[in-house]
């Protein structure tokens, strides 16, 4: 097997189950587009970049490696920072700091490789203005260095809700 052109390790805050998280991905039993295994996965997609080939395997309970080939290996692998990016503040509460108003910027290195991540939550409001009780919070991701990456980010968009009950709730 040629040596993949991208690697990435990317270290867990909790024990996954490769194949059952990524299960959903599948189209159907004749998907040639995913191979599940217990504790390896491959995928093959498209990117703004171009195609890319990817190999994740779990090293450890909280431990994986993504393996990519390809010219859209960079922008594939790049992905799995910003996912991980929101997987960190999936715990934290609404009222939490970190899901404060506001854009902040940071270098994260991630397997020996620095990207750019920025994080930006800005609260959504109804249309006379009063707040919703929901957040919209968007990760992009760009690495410092790659030969074949174009000009845009990676970008993951999530809405967040309160636990508590607010105008958003559809009661009868």
């Amino acid at each position: 097997m040629p040596r993949p052109d991208v690697t990435l390790a990317i270290d867990l805050d909790a024990p996954l189950d490769l194949g059952g998280s990524l299960g959903p991905l599948v189209r159907g039993h004749g998907d040639r587009t995913i191979r599940l295994a217990r504790d390896r996965v491959w995928w093959a997609t498209r990117t703004p970049d171009g195609v890319a080939t990817v190999g994740v395997t779990m090293v450890g309970p909280r431990r994986i490696r993504a393996d990519a080939w390809g010219p859209g290996g960079e922008r594939a692998l790049a992905m799995a920072v910003a996912q991980q990016q929101l997987e960190q503040i999936r715990s934290v509460t609404f009222e939490d700091a970190t899901l404060t108003a506001g854009t902040t910027t940071a270098t994260v290195t991630t397997g020996g490789r620095p990207y750019t991540v920025q994080r930006v939550v800005a609260n959504e409001t109804h249309a006379d203005g009063t707040p919703k009780q929901l957040k919209k919070i968007t990760i992009r991701v760009t690495p410092q260095s790659a030969p074949n990456w174009i000009s845009t980010p990676v970008e993951l968009v999530t809405l967040r809700s309160t636990l508590a009950s607010g105008s958003y709730l559809v009661s009868q």
